[in-house]
Order: structure tokens, then sequence, then C-alpha cells
């Protein structure tokens, strides 16, 4: 059993800072250290990735991790699939806005000549 100190003290390690993006190398290697992490610690650094900007491909990566996934609570678990569906309904509606312009140009210079 960890005290809240050695939790907090295990996630400060980590270099995990509240409310800014943090990079897929970063995320790696939170990663790796928690394959040989107990549950409370995982549980511990995943609440504190979550309060990072994460994109859905590093979503993907912590959902991925059977470590974390066995460990989590069914909150974190949650946000973390959460975040990969909202990036992915983001990059898919940028996706279908930048197709649809490109299809209006094509109609625009048809209509035109």
């Amino acid at each position: 059993m960890f005290t809240e100190e050695e939790l907090d003290e295990f996630v400060k390690t980590l270099d995990i800072v509240e409310d800014e993006p943090i990079t897929d190398e970063k995320v790696e290697q939170i990663l790796e250290v928690l394959e040989d992490s107990a549950p409370a610690q995982i549980v511990a650094a995943i609440e504190q990735i979550l309060t990072t900007t994460i994109t859905s491909d590093q979503a993907v990566s912590i959902a991925s991790t059977p470590e974390v996934l066995d460990a989590v609570t069914q909150d974190q678990a949650e946000a973390i699939f959460e975040e990969i569906y909202i990036n992915n309904t983001s990059s898919t509606r940028a996706r279908l806005v930048s197709e649809k312009e490109t299809v209006l140009g094509k109609i625009k210079r048809t209509v035109i000549t």
C-alpha cells in the first residue's frame, strides 16, 4: 500500500504538467514506467495524464496498454476513450470540411469555365 505522499512523489518523477500538451515520446516513456508499476501508481499517473491535453493517438496508446487498463478506474477508462472519440470526431470533421471545400472548388471551376 502506498501513502498519498508516495503516490505524489511517484507522479512528480513522471514530470507531467497539468493543462499542457504532452509529447508522444513522453507518453511512451510514462507507459514504459507504468508497465512495472503498482496499480495505485498507475491510477495516480493516469489521473495526472488526464489533466493534460492528450491526442487521440496518445489516448489509443494508453488504452492499448494492458497494465493501464487493468488498473484504471471506470471514470479514467471512460475519460481515455472519450479522448479517442472526441479527437477522432474532430479530425474526421476537419477532413470532411476540407474535402467539401475541394469539391465545391471543383464545381465552381466547372461552372465558370
